[in-house]
């Protein structure tokens, strides 16, 4: 099938970089609270848990925000909590308060998008394809799963665990910017 629609591609394109930012950040959370925060494992598994229990009552409030303020302001109220919450993550001085901030804000935000995500795709998606496009659009999204687990096996194997946590940031920024 292909997409006709421009509005389509953009939430494709969209769809592919949010895979990128929970591949990329979710499964390397605990390495990485472990090798640079000094975080015993065990608690960095129970955050990672957290960043979970937060995305719960963020799919809620995404999907109500989607339906009070629409989908389009959500997606992008939600892109900055991602990005906010990775610079916290990295970037404030105390450990444990730029830690919460990110399970808190990521949680919520990444989870979020969602609901709107999917209504919007339903939205623009032609009637009598629509069961076409969610097929591609959630294609892309295990092809993501593989590709990004090889890049980051390759790239973490050859540069410090630091850098590529830096990388996903700036990786993150711009694709908000790309967005907004």
């Amino acid at each position: 099938m292909r997409l006709k629609i421009r509005e389509l591609w953009i939430l494709l394109i969209f769809n592919v970089a949010i895979g990128l930012f929970m591949k990329g950040v979710e499964l390397f959370f605990p390495t990485y609270l472990k090798e640079n925060r000094l975080i015993d494992p065990m608690w960095a598994s129970i955050a990672y848990t957290m960043v979970l229990a937060a995305g719960v009552p963020g799919q809620w409030v995404g999907g109500k925000a989607a339906d009070l303020v629409g989908s389009k302001k959500v997606l992008i109220a939600t892109s900055a909590g991602v990005v906010c919450s990775l610079l916290a993550l990295t970037l404030v001085p105390i450990y444990m308060v730029g830690i919460v901030i990110f399970i808190v804000v990521y949680g919520l935000s990444f989870y979020a998008h969602q609901p709107a995500l999917n209504a919007l795709t339903g939205f623009l998606s032609p009637q009598n394809q629509r069961g076409a496009v969610y097929g591609v659009f959630f294609f892309h999204f295990l092809r993501n799963r593989v590709a990004f687990t090889s890049f980051s096996w390759v790239y973490g194997r050859h540069f410090w665990f630091r850098c590529r946590i830096l990388f996903i940031d700036g990786f993150c920024v711009g694709c908000f910017n790309l967005i907004v």
